[in-house]
């Protein structure tokens, strides 16, 4: 309901779409009400415009921005804690560029978990006697680092060559949100957390966003196989991430012996005893 709470859960489109997401938003409402956390969640939440964005409509994507920050700054929320990575990068990232962030502070549920369960006002109880590895995914990590503020003039010399002064700063994805979830991670009582090769703004894009599915479906699924062998390399038993496009990408080109993948959400929900 559209309460007048310090903090608002966005669900995301994902959850209206996709079963598997809806269960998993519904996990960290519960945890967030284990936790004694009042928060509220919109009747009307607006759509981020994630698929104007990826297929370069500009301008429908800013009237999108636009409207769904509206909407978001009329909640009088606080604090906008995001399930998906996927809109976490929208908000914190992507909205600036287009249009502007929402007033709130935009942040991923690992960031908000990660302090309850310090703070011991979330209990980890339950071991998870399982070795897995982590998936940043894209918007998560490397593209919700925020746009730095930038003062200059765009100049054009010679005709043709175009250059900023003084020069424009350069986002190299290192700001991204890679430490909570594997804070998070290293929380949980009997699960062991191992690394693949590439990692944090380095990681592999499992190929399940940007439209590739759609547009090239054996790109997203070379993506995926080959992001799947990286953490079947370490031993991994399970692939842990946090974005609906990632999961769904990793899972679905999968044939023969499988490699669960599953929600950093999901985790926390068994190790808080809510099974």
């Amino acid at each position: 309901t559209d309460s007048r709470s310090d903090f608002l859960l966005f669900v995301g489109a994902g959850a209206r779409h996709d079963p598997r997401h809806a269960a998993t938003a519904r996990k960290l409402a519960e945890l967030l009400q284990r936790a004694r956390v009042d928060f509220g969640i919109l009747d009307d939440e607006p759509e981020t415009g994630i698929g104007s964005y990826w297929t370069g409509q500009r301008q429908v994507f800013t009237g999108q921005a636009q409207s769904a920050v509206d909407r978001l700054d009329r909640a009088g929320a606080k604090v906008i804690l995001t399930l998906c990575g996927e809109d976490l990068g929208m908000l914190r990232s992507k909205y600036p560029r287009y249009h502007r962030a929402p007033q709130a502070k935009v942040l991923h549920a690992s960031e908000f978990l990660l302090p309850l369960i310090q703070k011991n006002r979330l209990k980890l109880t339950w071991p998870i006697k399982q070795l897995v590895t982590w998936h940043d995914p894209c918007y998560l990590g490397r593209q919700s680092e925020p746009p730095t503020e930038w003062h200059g003039e765009e100049r054009v010399t010679h005709g043709v060559m175009h250059y900023f002064t003084p020069p424009k700063p350069i986002n190299y994805g290192t700001n991204g949100v890679f430490d909570a979830p594997r804070q998070v991670l290293r929380a949980i009582p009997g699960l062991h957390f191992v690394e693949m090769h590439r990692i944090r703004e380095y990681a592999y894009c499992c190929g399940g966003g940007g439209g590739v599915p759609e547009a090239h479906p054996n790109v997203a699924r070379s993506a995926a196989g080959q992001r799947l062998e990286e953490a079947r390399a370490v031993g991994a038993e399970t692939l842990v991430t946090a974005c609906q496009h990632c999961r769904h990408n990793l899972t679905r080109w999968q044939t023969g012996t499988s490699t669960p993948v599953v929600d950093l959400v999901d985790l926390v929900y068994t190790a808080a005893g809510l099974e």
